[in-house]
């Protein structure tokens, strides 16, 4: 069991599935989809699964942030983006209900450029962590 003060969370999505990428642990997570999924539903099942790996994470860590290369999933979080798509609303607030949970525990979301996510991605796309 780990006891740090600070745990990076990156999360991605592809057409097929999601990755999630936790550096200090050296982890890697990923999912397929059973069923065809937008690029934005996939983003928010993303970072629903990273969240959901914060939430294991948070009784050792004073702060975790979770990353993502989505702007839509991002500040529909923490900018209360209203978002209108109804195949996306369940998501967002299945996101937003646990994101609200996981605030007090020290859990933030951050936008980060693609090109900053390049493992999570990979492992949305079935690949493997490269050493």
């Amino acid at each position: 069991m780990f006891d740090v003060t600070f745990i990076d969370i990156y999360c991605d999505s592809s057409t097929t599935g999601y990755g999630i990428y936790v550096p200090m642990t050296k982890q890697g997570f990923k999912g397929a989809y059973t069923e065809k999924k937008t690029v934005n539903e996939g983003e928010f099942i993303a970072m629903l699964s990273a969240l959901t790996v914060a939430e294991e994470l948070c009784m050792t860590s004073n702060e975790i942030i979770i990353y993502s290369d989505s702007q839509l999933v991002v500040n529909s979080l923490t900018k209360n983006w209203t978002v209108r798509a109804s195949n996306l609303i369940p998501w967002v607030e299945k996101c937003r209900e646990k994101y609200a949970a996981l605030i007090p525990h020290g859990i933030r979301v951050h936008w980060i450029p693609r090109e900053k996510n390049q493992i999570a991605d990979a492992l949305s796309h079935g690949g493997d962590i490269s050493g």
